[in-house]
């Protein structure tokens, strides 16, 4: 899996909390760009990515627009402290371009909403969640 977050401490809080519910590998990535060579280099592709909006340089509207063009099948959520609205039009591009969103959530937000946004998806294709962690292999 991989986050995207400009914020260090939520990059560690949320790595931290992923790895406790079982998560095998934890990339993180600051910037937009940073997030995009990651995503070049991974073998297998990330199975999730968690993705601020507001990201300095290459930003968040910016992935989407990435993970669009690259023909992405990666599951993300956005998590954002933006307007709600910034959100809404993120997922209705998402939605619109066919994208694989999972959640949207506005920060501040728990740790639980969040490893709850993820549990309740079907993992099928990728991985696959059951009740002893969060991410195994698939």
């Amino acid at each position: 899996m991989l986050i995207i977050d400009d914020d260090p401490l939520h990059l560690e809080i949320l790595e931290r909390a992923f790895m406790k519910h079982g998560a095998v590998t934890v990339a993180k990535a600051s910037d937009g760009y940073q997030a995009k060579w990651l995503m070049a280099e991974a073998l297998p592709p990330f199975d999730l990515i968690i993705l601020d909006l507001c990201l300095p340089g290459f930003d968040g509207f910016e992935m989407l627009n990435h993970f669009n063009t690259s023909g992405s099948d990666t599951r993300f959520v956005l998590l954002s402290g933006m307007p709600r609205y910034m959100l809404d039009m993120a997922e209705t591009f998402s939605q619109v371009k066919g994208l694989r969103l999972i959640g949207t959530l506005q920060k501040p937000t728990s740790i639980a909403a969040l490893i709850d946004a993820v549990k309740g998806h079907d993992w099928s294709v990728h991985a696959s969640l059951d009740a002893g962690g969060l991410l195994h292999a698939g």
